[in-house]
């Protein structure tokens, strides 16, 4: 894992030279002791950064809008708040590409294990998963820097002794089990329905929730961890990436595997969920519609 000393320095081809001293110790201050005893080297070399314009900040240059708008809200992440945008992107040009993993560049400032962390996070010490799941790691509305589109109720109200037990021994979040009733308390409209189906689907029998929704955040629709196609393939994965089925009138009908939408409702990307119900159906193969009627949802016959 990196240092905060490491983080800086990695990237400081791109620090803008007016960086201050001032926000190096306040970087430090929220790493720890570690980091405190690391800030002057870093103080040195933004120094000499100083001296030399060439190191400009290339983000600041090309994202200055972004920049700006992020800037102007309520509570602003400390890199951000300095323009120092290449501490965690490795390239102006595709702001996706990281430096490094985002989980390693969250900790190199932020111990979970450490107050003010661990009180925010219920006594939760091993997070899993990366950080910018639930906290933006640009600029927030309110402190603590949550992410604010997508947020499932429990989660945004800190309900989360519906879901949620003591911390374990090791420091991982206790869950209540089974967790799916903690779901049906909200959701049960939804839970009957699919249960009432003639064919309910395994997963959302089996109270598996968590396996396709994010408990806590979400951008996607439904709350979806990721696409369907990825999800889906974790208990599909016999499902080749080619049409199917391979047999039928539906055999040379192309899937997701083939790249952009082409049929399906406007908008939306062709995926699993196009054809197939989610928790539960009357069809085999929890098809959208009977097999006779099923093409004419999407194509005038």
């Amino acid at each position: 894992m990196r240092t905060l000393t490491a983080v800086l320095v990695l990237s400081l081809g791109a620090v803008a030279p007016e960086a201050s001293g001032q926000a190096i110790d306040e970087l430090a201050g929220a790493a720890g002791p570690a980091a405190q005893a690391d800030a002057e080297a870093v103080k040195e070399s933004l120094s000499r950064l100083r001296k030399e314009t060439r190191f400009r900040d290339r983000f600041l240059e090309r994202h200055r809008s972004a920049a700006d708008r992020m800037q102007a809200m309520a509570h602003v992440h400390a890199p951000i708040r300095q323009g120092w945008c290449s501490i965690c992107h490795a390239s102006p040009e595709d702001p996706s590409l990281m430096a490094e993993d985002s989980f390693l560049l969250c900790r190199a400032c932020h111990d979970p294990g450490k107050e003010p962390l661990r009180k925010a996070h219920q006594g939760v010490t091993e997070i899993e998963g990366p950080c910018t799941a639930c906290h933006d790691p640009h600029a927030s509305a309110e402190p603590g820097l949550p992410r604010e589109k997508g947020r499932h109720m429990p989660y945004a109200e800190k309900m989360c002794g519906m879901c949620h037990s003591e911390p374990l021994a090791d420091g991982k979040p206790g869950v209540k089990d089974p967790v799916s009733e903690a779901c049906s308390m909200c959701h049960s409209r939804t839970v009957e329905e699919g249960l009432g189906r003639k064919a309910p689907h395994a997963a959302f029998a089996l109270g598996r929730c968590a396996g396709c929704h994010d408990p806590h955040v979400s951008r996607r629709r439904a709350l979806l961890r990721s696409r369907p196609e990825d999800f889906c393939r974790k208990c599909h994965e016999r499902i080749p990436d080619r049409p199917h089925p391979v047999t039928g009138p539906a055999g040379g009908h192309p899937s997701f595997s083939r790249g952009p939408v082409r049929y399906g409702p406007p908008g939306e990307r062709f995926d699993c969920l196009s054809c197939h119900q989610a928790h539960g159906g009357d069809q085999q193969g929890l098809l959208t519609a009977p097999p006779g009627s099923f093409c004419s949802t999407c194509h005038p016959m």
